[in-house]
């Protein structure tokens, strides 16, 4: 039998992402949280979904993900238990590892020259014709 950790969200990002390490250094990741609706119209909720995103991506992420920026997620679910520090209590922790963010919108221009601009008048790629086609 098969099985398929894979998710998928589509919301608002909640804080900037912040860069975080493991305690003996040896790997960093972006962590940021995303808002999404739950809910019918006459309740709506916020579900908060905390995004982890590691190696290019990560790196990625600290430029890009700003608060307010609508983004898509996708990635496996990662839970981790712990033991909590008021009360000694099992808990669970979990995250998203994602493996696909796409900004939808940004909330802010990124002035940093180093990074890549965006131009909305280029098409993400050419249009292929039915007679351009090898067969």
């Amino acid at each position: 039998m098969a099985f398929l950790n894979q998710c998928n969200f589509f919301g608002n990002i909640g804080r900037d992402a912040e860069m975080k390490q493991s305690k003996d250094g040896s790997k960093s990741w972006a962590e940021f949280s995303i808002g999404v609706s739950v809910g019918s119209s006459q309740s709506p909720k916020t579900m908060w979904v905390k995004c982890l995103c590691f190696g290019k991506l990560g790196e990625r992420m600290m430029i890009y993900a700003t608060k307010g920026s609508s983004v898509y997620v996708s990635g496996k679910i990662d839970i981790s238990p712990y033991i909590g520090k008021k009360n000694n209590e099992a808990m669970v922790n979990i995250a998203l590892l994602c493996d696909n963010v796409q900004i939808m919108k940004a909330a802010a221009v990124v002035t940093d020259n180093s990074a890549p601009t965006f131009d909305e008048s280029i098409p993400f790629a050419a249009p292929v014709f039915y007679e351009d086609l090898p067969f």
